[in-house]
């Protein structure tokens, strides 16, 4: 190691630079984004398109392209069983798309959650005209809402559904006219 300690050590440092489109970059002395790369394979197309992959020594394995990305399974996996699985040991999942949709297919989807499952957004949409049946159930369902239908297309507000389901009950109604 260098005697000055603000002096980069390169001596454990392998480069190897074959062509525009492979580099491979091992124990980099340089601080990046998490600290030194352990490793770093970078490419670059005719186009100026780049992907690298790098492991730093806080742990973070990144993967970057400037393209699109494609992760592929279990085209000769036996059928009906998880071809992809992502696991978090200690922490959390976040997928970002700031400027796009999120869109995921299935033959069905299911949320296996132990705790709470919310959904923030200023428009939520349950179904489309091919929704046949919308199924709620729990152990205590609420519903709040500062307006709006609740019962089909021409639905009547929770208010007003209950003042008429009253006024079926004589003297009943009244109260609540």
């Amino acid at each position: 190691m260098a005697d000055n300690p603000k002096e980069k050590d390169y001596s454990q440092r392998y480069y190897d630079f074959k062509s525009k489109s492979y580099k491979l970059d091992v124990n980099n002395p340089e601080d990046g984004q998490a600290g030194r790369e352990m490793y770093k394979i970078l490419s670059e197309t005719p186009d100026g398109f780049k992907v690298s992959q790098s492991y730093a020594e806080n742990g973070l394995f990144r993967i970057t392209n400037d393209g699109h990305m494609e992760i592929s399974a279990g085209s000769k996996a036996e059928a009906d069983k998880i071809d992809i699985r992502i696991s978090c040991i200690r922490g959390g999942i976040s997928i970002n798309a700031d400027r796009g949709a999120i869109l995921i297919k299935g033959k069905s989807l299911v949320f296996d959650i132990a705790g709470e499952f919310a959904v923030n957004a200023q428009s939520i949409q349950l179904g489309n005209d091919k929704t046949r049946k919308v199924n709620i159930e729990g152990y205590e369902a609420n519903l709040q809402s500062e307006g709006g239908s609740l019962f089909g297309k021409n639905a009547l507000s929770l208010t007003t559904f209950f003042k008429k389901i009253l006024g079926l009950i004589p003297g009943l109604g009244a109260l609540f006219g």
